[in-house]
C-alpha cells in the first residue's frame, strides 16, 4: 500500500490543513434554498443539517433536516448546538450561538443575541440590542428588545414587552410591560 500522508512543513501549509478538516467535519449546517417571507416581504436561507445532534433542549437534529431561516451563517453560529427549527427567522445583525434554540415562528433581528442555552419560541420576538441567555426563555407573543436581557431562567411569555432591565433568577413575567 502507498503511502499517502504528506508532512506539513510550514505554519500556512498546518493552517490550510485545519481549515479543510473544519470544512470536513466542523460544519453543523449549510446554506439550502431561499424561500419568500410574505410577512417580511425578502427571501431567506433556510439552514440544512450537516450533522446529527441533539439540542439542549432535547429536540433532535439529523443530517438532512432542514430548519429555519437565516440571512447569513452570520446568523447562526457553526459551534455548539445551537439551532433555528421550524419557521423561525434569526436575520439582519442578530444572533443565535452557543446552545441556544429558536423555534416555531419566532423572529430574532436587529443586532439581538441569543447565547447560551436561551430559548424562543413560538411567535415570541427578540430585536435591537436584547439579549435572552442561560436557560432564558421567551415564548408566545412575549416581545424583548431595547436593551433588556433575560437571563438565568427568566421567563417572558404571552403579552409581555420588555424594553429595559433584566429578567432573570426564576422571574417570570406575563401579560405586563417593563
Amino acid at each position: 500500500m502507498a503511502e499517502t500522508t504528506k508532512k506539513l512543513e510550514t505554519a500556512e501549509e498546518l493552517e490550510s490543513y485545519l481549515c479543510k478538516l473544519y470544512d470536513l467535519y466542523g460544519k453543523k449546517y449549510e446554506l439550502s434554498s431561499k424561500e419568500e417571507i410574505p410577512e417580511l416581504d425578502e427571501k431567506f436561507y433556510r439552514i440544512k443539517a450537516l450533522k446529527n445532534f441533539t439540542s439542549h433542549h432535547g429536540r433532535e437534529v439529523e443530517i438532512g433536516d432542514i430548519g429555519g431561516f437565516v440571512e447569513g451563517e452570520e446568523n447562526l453560529s457553526q459551534r455548539g448546538y445551537s439551532w433555528i427549527f421550524d419557521d423561525a427567522i434569526v436575520f439582519e445583525h442578530a444572533e443565535a450561538y452557543g446552545d441556544s434554540v429558536v423555534e416555531g415562528r419566532a423572529q430574532v433581528f436587529g443586532s439581538a443575541e441569543i447565547q447560551d442555552s436561551a430559548r424562543i419560541s413560538e411567535e415570541a420576538q427578540v430585536y435591537d440590542d436584547a439579549v435572552v441567555r442561560s436557560n432564558g426563555v421567551v415564548e408566545g407573543d412575549g416581545e424583548v428588545f431595547g436593551d433588556a436581557i433575560v437571563r438565568k431562567n427568566g421567563y417572558v411569555g404571552n403579552g409581555t414587552f420588555i424594553d429595559k432591565g433584566t429578567i432573570g433568577r426564576k422571574t417570570t413575567s406575563k401579560d405586563s410591560t417593563i
